[in-house]
């Protein structure tokens, strides 16, 4: 956010610190500034204001009231801001989701003729990097860096009809300020008059009733709009304006009144007695409150390592216009509406300590805690199961909480096929088996040995899940349902648990139950076993002062190999040579001709005939700078034969 140092002026009749000092205060006690630019006779202030404070400083005001409690400057007096009254009516409006519109103001002016844009508002906005257009839309613009505020000024002449709040019907376009045409779905919200869209809401303006230099009444919007739904149509249209980013980080209804108010007396200004106001018409259903937080003196001292005297308290509080009182030895503190931020006492005490000063502050060593802490029991066991897994060459994989398919629907998914919370973790195992099953060959394994303890939302509970996986390749004769049985057993009898296995008569599938309740459940034909390990870890003795066994490795034994993000290719051969020869003579021949594009190789099959042993290789091609192609390796494939027929060898 851009300040303007004597636009800030204008909020106190006391002269602020110098522009480099306010920086100062301002990074000591709220926001970071991030530059300073010296424009004219002026300083701007480069001030990051992040999303938490953005609903109230993302302006001038906003910035001024943060300075007024730091420096305990106070703000200026406000001025009258009533303007004349004509005899039109207020315009006709109509919210037809006031959900998604939480207030919308809006007001008839009359009277606009030929003016030019005070030049102190021209100086203003350009020091901040905004154009002038003309008077209306430069106050509109002013009106919203001033109080944060954004609003909107239609030609009323060219409405047709009354104003409707509403989302876009099927096929609907609007051709924005900017020229720009852009085709509406049906979860945009658009303001509309009787023939079709005037403004996509919150975000910008169309083309049909915009403002210019033969205007000459005007309907002045001043609303507020659920900040999801304008992030949303922001993101998707790609369409990021300086009201977007406000509305998204959720306006305070009580702007709407400010901004109007702001706009009508400074556009009185410039017109004088040749313009004439209809009163508003204000559209506000549900009202947001003043709330209270309940603190007391020791929860404020305990948070902030510092004891603050219950005066202070109030005083600190105080000129962050949040009223706190003593009653019955516990502080209520009021909390205006529009301070959206400070909800929780925890929030309070935020407050307080930034403006006490985090620097006066002193650090306290925490107490040595005398003998051994308590382990908590879940953790304790789901690290111990992780060990003994990891142990027998199982390896740890995480997978998506999010599904197709589920009880509990995401309310914004991150993807089309992600809008459920996941019920399971099984299927997703057998989806990891199977995909890691492609790589055995890269990787020189026969067997897939995986495990996941992961949250899954089931029944309306949330529970902690683990789900145990195995699967084979063809060079393996064992069949799953017997590695996931050997699994099982093992992680059974090492945590010394007391549950029972019911199987399928072909062992293919099965229950696992504790004490006669269900806590998971076999697919052996995926090699999958899922378990409730909250009810599974419920069962064990509690951890009395024992610490889970770990490995220490030398970190000199550790070596990183890199991998190619490109496919390998398999290539396997059988050669013939003389019984007496050795298994890497013939590799050493074969990785001669290969070069580097050979990252793995093993010997799969062997036989003997006669005075002859064959040996058959499995070769493993991969490029770590291409995507190699089958000419390319068989162009590597027909030098390794013609090496070993110059060795007298013969492939098969």
């Amino acid at each position: 956010m851009k300040i303007s140092h004597n636009w800030l002026q204008d909020y106190f009749d006391k002269e602020l610190p110098s522009p480099e000092k306010l920086a100062e205060l301002l990074n000591a006690h709220v926001f970071e500034v991030e530059g300073l630019d010296k424009v004219h006779e002026d300083t701007i202030l480069d001030v990051k204001v992040l999303p938490d404070r953005a609903h109230y400083a993302l302006s001038h005001f906003g910035i001024a009231y943060e300075v007024s409690a730091i420096t305990g400057i106070p703000l200026k007096k406000e001025r009258d801001l009533t303007v004349t009254l004509g005899k039109q009516t207020a315009p006709k409006v109509t919210v037809e989701d006031e959900k998604v519109c939480r207030r919308y103001m809006a007001r008839v002016v009359e009277g606009i003729g030929k003016a030019e844009t005070p030049k102190i508002i021209k100086e203003r906005l350009a020091a901040i990097g905004q154009r002038s257009i003309n008077p209306i839309v430069d106050l509109a613009n002013y009106t919203m860096f001033d109080v944060g505020q954004p609003l909107h000024a239609f030609d009323a002449d060219k409405v047709k009809g009354g104003i409707t709040v509403r989302k876009a019907k099927a096929g609907e376009k609007i051709t924005t300020l900017d020229n720009k045409d852009v085709a509406l779905s049906a979860d945009i919200l658009v303001i509309a008059d009787d023939v079709g869209p005037l403004a996509i809401a919150g975000i910008k303006g169309g083309k049909r009733a915009e403002v210019d230099s033969n205007t000459k009444r005007i309907i002045l919007e001043s609303a507020t709009f659920d900040p999801v739904l304008i992030r949303k149509t922001a993101t998707a249209l790609n369409i990021k304006t300086d009201a977007s980013k406000r509305f998204e980080n959720n306006m305070p209804p009580a702007g709407a009144f400010l901004g109007i108010l702001h706009f009508s007396k400074r556009l009185e200004d410039i017109f004088g007695d040749s313009i004439s106001f209809s009163p508003f018409t204000d559209i506000y259903p549900v009202h947001t409150e003043d709330r209270t937080i309940e603190i007391d003196l020791d929860f404020i001292h305990a948070k902030l390592g510092a004891k603050v005297s219950e005066k202070e308290v109030i005083e600190i509080l105080g000129r962050l216009y949040l009223k706190a009182e003593n009653k019955k030895g516990r502080l209520v503190v009021t909390v205006p509406a529009w301070r959206q931020d400070v909800v929780i006492p925890e929030d309070a005490v935020e407050e307080v300590g930034r403006l006490y000063g985090y620097e006066k502050i002193k650090p306290i060593v925490p107490p040595k805690v005398k003998g051994d802490l308590p382990l908590n029991k879940n953790f304790y066991y789901a690290n111990k199961i992780k060990l003994i897994l990891a142990n027998h060459g199982f390896s740890e994989i995480y997978t998506s909480t999010f599904d197709k398919v589920g009880e509990r629907e995401v309310l914004y998914p991150v993807a089309s096929d992600k809008n459920f919370l996941r019920t399971e973790l099984t299927k997703s195992m057998a989806k990891a088996l199977e995909f890691n099953l492609r790589n055995t060959d890269l990787l020189n394994l026969n067997q897939i040995k995986l495990f996941e303890i992961g949250k899954i939302f089931k029944d309306g509970k949330e529970i902690n899940s683990l789900v145990v996986g195995i699967t084979n390749t063809k060079s393996i004769k064992t069949k799953v349902n017997d590695l996931i049985r050997d699994a099982r057993e093992m992680l059974i009898k090492e945590l010394g648990a007391d549950v029972q296995t019911v199987c399928t008569i072909d062992d293919s599938g099965g229950l696992l139950l504790l004490g006669g309740q269900q806590i998971g459940t076999i697919n052996a034909i995926d090699g999958v076993m899922e378990v409730n390990l909250d009810l599974f870890i419920a069962s064990l003795p509690d951890p009395k002062g024992s610490t889970l066994q770990t490995v220490r490795l030398s970190l000199s034994s550790l070596v990183y190999r890199p991998f190619s993000k490109y496919p390998f290719i398999v290539r396997d051969v059988a050669i013939f040579v003389p019984e007496s020869t050795k298994v890497v003579e013939v590799l050493a021949v074969i990785k001669k001709e290969t070069s580097t594009l050979l990252v793995n190789d093993y010997l799969f099959d062997e036989f003997k005939k006669g005075d002859k042993i064959s040996y058959a290789f499995r070769l493993v091609f991969q490029s770590f700078e291409k995507t190699l192609t089958d000419d390319e390796v068989n162009r590597i494939m027909k030098k390794v034969a013609a090496a070993v027929t110059a060795m007298g060898w013969q492939v098969r």
